[in-house]
C-alpha cells in the first residue's frame, strides 16, 4: 500500500518499517529461542476478548462494563476503526501536505481493531506521532485560537495518562482522549503546514498596515 500519489512508485514508510522489523526478527530468532514461540502464539490472543478482559481485570463501574465489554460494542468499534483507516488511506493519496497527518491518524486508531487496544501502552505509543504533528500545526495558529486548541490537545494528552484507577474509567478516558486528538487533527486538515506558514506573515502585515 502506498501513502503517496499513484504515480509515485517509492515504498511507503510503513512498508519500509515492516520490512526492517521482519529482518530484525529473522536475524535475532536464533537467540530468542523459546521466547519467540511464546510471542508468536500470543498474537491470536490479542483479539480474544475473554483473555484481554482477564488481563485487564476491570469490571467496574457496572454501566461501563456493560458497554465496553459488550460483544456488539467491540464489533462495532472494530468495524468503525477498519472503515476509518481505509477511508484515511484513500484520502491520503495525493493529499499533499496532509498525507503524513492522515497516515498518523490511521496509526493512532489502528489498535482499536482488537480489544488489546484497551491496554494503555498500545494506543498511547500509536498516537504519539499524531500528537507531535498536531502540536506542530497548532503552534502555527495565533492568539486565542492557538491557546484554545493547544489547551484541548493538553486535555487529550491528560486523558491518555489516566492509568492508576482500578476500574474502567481510564479506558473510557483513553477513548475520549483519542477521539479529541482526532478531532483536533481533522481541524487542521484545511490548514496545511505550508499554507499556515504563508498566511501568518500576511496576517501580520495586514495588522501592521491597519495599525
Amino acid at each position: 500500500m502506498y501513502w503517496s500519489t499513484p504515480s509515485d512508485l517509492s515504498p511507503a514508510p510503513a512498508e519500509g518499517a515492516g520490512a526492517a522489523g521482519l529482518a530484525a526478527l529473522l536475524l535475532t530468532a536464533p537467540w530468542l529461542g523459546a521466547h519467540l514461540v511464546e510471542y508468536v502464539t500470543l498474537f491470536p490472543r490479542l483479539s480474544d476478548t475473554s483473555w484481554i478482559r482477564a488481563v485487564i481485570a476491570r469490571e467496574e463501574p457496572d454501566y461501563l462494563a456493560a458497554i465496553l465489554w459488550s460483544p456488539l460494542y467491540l464489533r462495532a468499534l472494530s468495524l468503525a476503526t477498519l472503515a476509518t483507516v481505509i477511508a484515511l488511506g484513500l484520502r491520503a493519496r495525493g493529499s499533499g501536505d496532509d498525507e503524513t497527518l492522515l497516515h498518523h491518524m490511521a496509526l493512532a486508531i489502528a489498535p482499536f481493531l482488537a480489544p488489546f487496544a484497551f491496554v494503555w501502552t498500545t494506543f498511547l505509543v500509536a498516537s504519539l506521532p499524531l500528537f507531535a504533528l498536531v502540536l506542530a500545526r497548532l503552534l502555527r495558529y495565533e492568539g486565542r485560537e492557538r491557546v484554545l486548541r493547544i489547551a484541548l490537545l493538553a486535555i487529550a494528552w491528560g486523558l491518555l495518562q489516566l492509568v492508576q484507577l482500578h476500574d474502567l474509567v481510564p479506558i473510557a478516558a483513553h477513548l475520549a482522549g483519542v477521539a479529541l486528538l482526532l478531532a483536533l487533527a481533522l481541524g487542521t486538515l484545511s490548514f496545511s503546514s505550508s499554507a499556515l506558514g504563508r498566511s501568518m506573515p500576511a496576517s501580520r502585515a495586514n495588522r501592521s498596515a491597519s495599525g
